[in-house]
């Protein structure tokens, strides 16, 4: 590891090769109206996506409950995704997206502030990015195309926002 990367803790290109990542593809997909309430997106994620998904966490003022909420639930697939903040190295928590972990961190979002929980909020399967939302609470969400219409649907409804088919992100 050079210094540079010593220095920002930082991996070095050896291991990016080797680290496995999910991106997001380029082209159309579904954009959702921001939400300033992170309780009824956990509560819906399920709707939208099936299990098998990764809920990617970046970011964020987390207290010692939510810590160890998502310490104990990480999932096994660690791949590298386009981080949303660069300098201070983020935090970065990935948990398996069940109705049970959602269900929990859901509640402890009903007594903690949307910051306190993250920044940055992803879904990913495999080295697919279905869902991206840089600056949650602030900026829309996008979800990948090839998730179905029906799913982003009843979704929407569910959190009571509009969403539209956009070209690109």
């Amino acid at each position: 590891m050079g210094w540079w990367a010593r220095l920002f803790g930082r991996e070095g290109k050896r291991s990016r090769e080797r680290t496995p990542t999910a991106s997001w593809q380029r082209g159309p997909c579904w954009k959702l109206s921001p939400l300033d309430n992170l309780v009824p997106f956990l509560r819906a994620l399920p709707t939208l996506f099936p299990e098998g998904c990764v809920l990617y966490l970046e970011d964020g003022r987390r207290p010692r409950d939510v810590r160890e909420f998502l310490e104990a639930r990480t999932a096994p697939d660690a791949r590298r995704i386009a981080p949303g903040t660069l300098l201070p190295r983020p935090t970065v928590y990935r948990m398996p997206l069940t109705r049970e972990n959602v269900d929990g961190l859901a509640a402890l979002a009903e007594h903690h502030a949307f910051p306190e929980l993250a920044c940055h909020v992803h879904v990913y399967s495999g080295e697919r990015v279905l869902l991206l939302w840089y600056d949650a609470c602030a900026d829309p969400i996008y979800v990948a195309r090839e998730v179905p219409e029906e799913r982003v649907r009843a979704f929407c409804a569910e959190v009571g926002i509009p969403y539209e088919e956009v070209k690109d992100w």
